[in-house]
């Protein structure tokens, strides 16, 4: 009585009023007049007293809810005739008969009243995966449930009081606005679950009565751009068609295509924190229901338009809410997701940054139940069915990134690294000036470009596709060459990556920004053709377009792999690895350095990531693959996932006796290589290998380091470079870094063969570079790691074998 006089401050009312609210039991009923407090409360002036009505409706709304009728049900009668096993019963997966029935069908999109009325509906995502529990009970069809579009005679005093206060078309007008209002300027207010059972409750208590009060202001908020309008439109769609559970046919069918014109009117009104609303909107409606209910509202999410064509925000929004969908769905939409992925394939390289990572999301969503993880007992369970294969994608994206293999300077088919020395080429000034007349004219049509020997070798220099022997002359790959002349380095938006191109530039520019001018101040002569189309330039921008294209379908695939080896519910997908040789050969570009961090962040998941021991061999055979690239920093790539996968695997490793030897070739075949940052990165590999503890006979490998060092220089040998050959130079290297990666793999420490190892190092500390180099930087690096504890490491060197450290770690002094 005192919280309807109106004659209450507005505190003591909100405290009336919050006492009211906390009387409120789900089986007692709750009066009549208590009830109209809480309803005049959605429209009070003050803004915490509105909020504590609609927290408090819900509890009504609730209590006041009619026990729905529930009937006994046999899930295995379900099964079409087909017999059911004892072992099946419990078997988790979606490939059991008795559970076949619960997978979304498209069909009933247009079901007939009949088929509605019989169609068993179980909303609950866990009942049937794993078995069946003892005693199944669905609710009875809508036929037999309480009625809900009751006259006003037959409701309770309750609830005729809020019958009264929705019927009123100035309370919903008044409480409509007053949900759009922003409790901050500039605030962004999240989707209100609270609102959305207060929605759900008036709509499931009393049917569609309150739909054509509601309805003009739904039309208006998902046309209305205001981010407080479509929050509010989110929350009543939901509430709506979550309270669609028991209505009958008719009325869902009408809910149902009301439902989805007004979503398809606010997607080109959406806006980013919006976009965001509706995604929990889409969540709550779609959790914990049958996909086939909302049949036509999975089919709306599902059908989005061409996604080349359509505007790159509104393609945004639906893919998002699209996730939401199949998130929530689960196990049950498998027979949805060949279909959702033959739509995002030719989307995968979109020129939108935002569109592409939406659909590396959704791309999980696709996959993340396809790749046969659960177990039970000794064999494997799918949990898939019939659902997209990962491995056939895969395929997919390597044939559409077979442009860019030969961009990066690798090679898919795995072909010797040796073949560098083949490939290379002689960068004379004739040889060069026709590679710069070939680029330029597939850049500028009828341009003839005079360039002299000097000018030549000056680009040469410039150019960075130098090549470093062992022997330390320099050769530069026809692959390296074409790559620094041919790539354009035009950075990406922040929000897109390369949607158009560049308009095309006059010959005189273009002639001038890859020739340039002499250092001698002479000028590059450069003579305009006529200017007609060529079927060269024509070319040229069609692959370059190609190009652009395969960069953004790896920057989509990078970002997929990042999801679904840090979301999955166990270890990488094995088709994943056939995607590791071109992550390695692309993770150097160094012309997109997008490309380069989305590589560098899907090789350090992938290998951080475990890994099944079944799986394991084919994993380090796909990496050995990768070290016999003639692309060095693809090796140095697969070096370096092997070292991640090694350190967090490294139990699961050492229980595969295929994986310690195949590892400790790998590494040791690597310090022999050509590029000396190949070896460098295998030194480092091998000594950490010795500190874990994972090579299982490191004084057998020492040993062979010391005997290659004293076969290599038997006899004399001259400390210049110029008498080294090239593979005697390597040999040597290699078996020095070797001893070097037993040093640096007890940092703190001094196992009993470190004094021996740093001797044999002392005595080649004159041999020429970079082997000299590599001695005197791992002396540095004991000296530094054993500089504190050197009182107690002394003990273990004798006498003589400290005066040989002393005379090359500690400087001499000089005095006057």
């Amino acid at each position: 009585t005192q919280v309807n006089s109106g004659k209450l401050q507005w505190r003591y009312e909100l405290l009336g009023i919050g006492m009211l609210g906390s009387l409120i039991r789900m089986k007692v009923p709750f009066p009549a007049c208590a009830v109209k407090c809480i309803t005049a409360a959605l429209i009070h002036h003050n803004n915490s007293i509105r909020r504590l009505g609609v927290y408090y409706l819900s509890n009504i709304l609730r209590n006041q809810k009619r026990a729905h009728v529930k009937l006994p049900f046999d899930p295995y009668a379900e099964t079409g005739g087909a017999p059911v096993t004892l072992q099946d019963r419990i078997k988790p997966g979606v490939d059991r008969p008795d559970n076949a029935w619960l997978q979304y069908d498209p069909s009933c999109v247009d079901m007939t009243e009949q088929r509605y009325n019989e169609r068993k509906f179980i909303h609950s995502t866990y009942m049937g995966f794993t078995s069946w529990p003892s005693k199944v009970e669905l609710y009875a069809p809508p036929s037999e449930q309480p009625p809900l579009n009751r006259s006003f005679e037959e409701l309770s005093d309750a609830e005729k009081e809020i019958y009264l206060f929705f019927s009123c078309t100035e309370n919903v007008q008044k409480w409509i606005d007053f949900l759009t209002l922003e409790d901050q300027r500039g605030s962004t207010e999240r989707f209100d679950a609270r609102k959305m059972m207060v929605f759900k409750g008036l709509f499931r208590n009393f049917g569609n009565t309150f739909l054509g009060v509601l309805k003009p202001h739904l039309e208006r908020m998902v046309n209305d751009a205001a981010e407080a309008g479509q929050r509010c439109a989110a929350e009543i769609i939901a509430g709506l068609t979550r309270a669609t559970k028991h209505w009958m046919y008719s009325d869902w069918k009408e809910a149902m295509s009301l439902v989805t014109s007004l979503i398809t009117q606010a997607f080109p009104k959406m806006t980013s924190s919006a976009m965001d609303n509706w995604h929990r909107g889409i969540s709550k409606i779609i959790m914990d229901r049958d996909a086939n209910l909302l049949a036509p509202l999975v089919e709306m999410l599902i059908d989005f338009p061409d996604l080349p064509t359509t505007s790159s925000f509104t393609l945004q929004c639906r893919l998002y809410l699209c996730t939401a969908m199949l998130q929530q769905q689960e196990w049950r939409m498998m027979g949805v997701l060949q279909r959702v992925l033959e739509r995002l394939t030719p989307a995968l390289s979109h020129p939108y940054k935002t569109v592409r990572d939406r659909i590396s999301l959704m791309l999980f969503n696709v996959f993340c139940d396809g790749t046969n993880l659960y177990y039970g007992g000794r064999s494997g369970i799918s949990i898939t069915g019939e659902s997209p294969d990962l491995g056939k994608f895969v395929e997919y994206v390597l044939g559409e990134l077979g442009s860019l293999q030969e961009y990066s300077g690798g090679n898919s088919s795995g072909s010797s690294k040796t073949s560098n020395n083949s490939s290379s080429v002689d960068l004379s000034p004739h040889t060069a000036a026709q590679s710069l007349r070939h680029v330029l004219e597939h850049m500028v049509p009828g341009v003839e470009a005079m360039v002299t020997a000097h000018e030549i070798s000056r680009e040469k220099k410039e150019q960075d596709c130098d090549d470093y022997t062992a022997d330390g002359s320099t050769t530069a790959t026809a692959d390296t060459l074409a790559a620094s002349l041919d790539e354009p380095r035009a950075e990406e938006d922040s929000s897109s990556a390369d949607v158009m191109m560049e308009e095309d530039r006059s010959s005189q520019e273009v002639a001038s920004s890859v020739f340039g001018s002499s250092n001698n101040g002479e000028q590059v002569a450069v003579v305009a053709a006529a200017q007609l189309p060529s079927p060269s330039f024509e070319g040229a921008i069609a692959e370059n377009d190609e190009r652009k294209n395969a960069f953004r379908i790896i920057n989509t695939i990078c970002s997929f792999i990042q999801i679904i080896c840090a979301r999955n519910h166990y270890a990488t997908p094995k088709p994943i690895y056939k995607l590791l040789g071109a992550l390695c050969q692309l993770e150097s570009v160094d012309s997109e350095q997008e490309v380069c961090r989305n590589c560098v962040g899907a090789l350090c998941t992938v290998g951080q990531t475990l890994v099944r021991q079944e799986e394991i061999p084919e994993l380090l055979h796909r990496i050995r693959d990768i070290t016999h690239y003639r692309w060095w920093r693809a090796r140095i790539s697969a070096l370096g996932v092997l070292q991640m996968v090694v350190f967090h695997n490294a139990l699961t490793m050492m229980a595969c006796k295929e994986a310690p030897p195949l590892i400790l070739e790998m590494v040791l075949d690597t310090l022999t290589d050509e590029r000396l940052e190949v070896r460098t990165m295998a030194q480092q590999v091998l000594a950490s290998l010795l500190h874990i503890a994972f090579v299982q006979n490191p004084e057998e490998i020492k040993n062979k380091f010391s005997k290659v060092l004293r076969k290599k220089l038997r006899g004399s040998w001259s400390s210049k470079s110029e008498s080294w050959s090239s593979e005697r130079m390597v040999t040597v290297h290699g078996a020095v870094l070797g001893l070097t990666s037993f040093v640096e793999s007890a940092p703190y420490t001094i196992p009993s063969y470190m004094p021996q190892v740093l001797c044999t190092l002392a005595n080649y500390i004159n041999l020429p570079q970079p082997i000299a180099g590599s001695i005197r930087d791992s002396l540095s690096h004991f000296r530094r790691t054993h500089h504190d504890n050197w009182q107690e490491h002394k003990q273990h060197f004798s006498p003589d074998q400290l005066d040989v450290l002393n005379d090359l770690l500690l400087s001499p002094s000089y005095y006057a």
